[in-house]
């Protein structure tokens, strides 16, 4: 499978090829390549709100939103390129010649994120995005503790008197 390129807004033209992080109903798309020349492991670049827009990415991020509900899953990530090819696919966007063109999942749902809580390779996803995920994760834990019925999270149930 072979993919386009598209200038990003940093005016470096790009594999139109994305790596989505879903976390807790946060899309977090970046620009993925495997491996950027002079670079010993995968590239993430942030996809600016501004490139979505004058990309006509918008179905790059309905594809992963509808991932998610189909798996209904909370955390993982997917790849989703823009195809030079003619597989069928509801989800579209222009190619740089305007033609519109298939987005596909190349690996659909990967609930098995290399993420850590410091990046130790240069290949693994930005400091910046684990400490973001980390904190969501913290968050949501604290409202399921705050939420919990009166006592469920002072003693475990073995323990409680009769």
């Amino acid at each position: 499978m072979t993919w386009p390129g598209l200038r990003s807004d940093d005016g470096i033209e790009r594999n139109a090829y994305w790596r989505v992080f879903y976390c807790l109903g946060e899309l977090i798309p970046f620009w993925w390549t495997k491996q950027e020349t002079g670079f010993a492991g995968p590239s993430y670049r942030r996809l600016t709100g501004a490139e979505i827009k004058h990309l006509c990415l918008q179905p790059l991020l309905a594809y992963a939103e509808d991932l998610a509900g189909l798996c209904g899953m909370n955390w993982f990530s997917t790849e989703i390129c823009l195809s030079d090819g003619d597989e069928p696919s509801r989800y579209q966007s222009p190619g740089p010649d305007g033609r519109m063109r298939p987005l596909v999942a190349i690996d659909y749902v990967n609930a098995q994120c290399d993420v850590d809580v410091q990046s130790r390779c240069p290949g693994s996803p930005p400091d910046a995005l684990i400490r973001h995920v980390a904190e969501r994760f913290a968050e949501a834990a604290l409202v399921r503790k705050n939420t919990l019925p009166f006592g469920a999270a002072v003693l475990p149930s073995h323990n409680r008197a009769a």
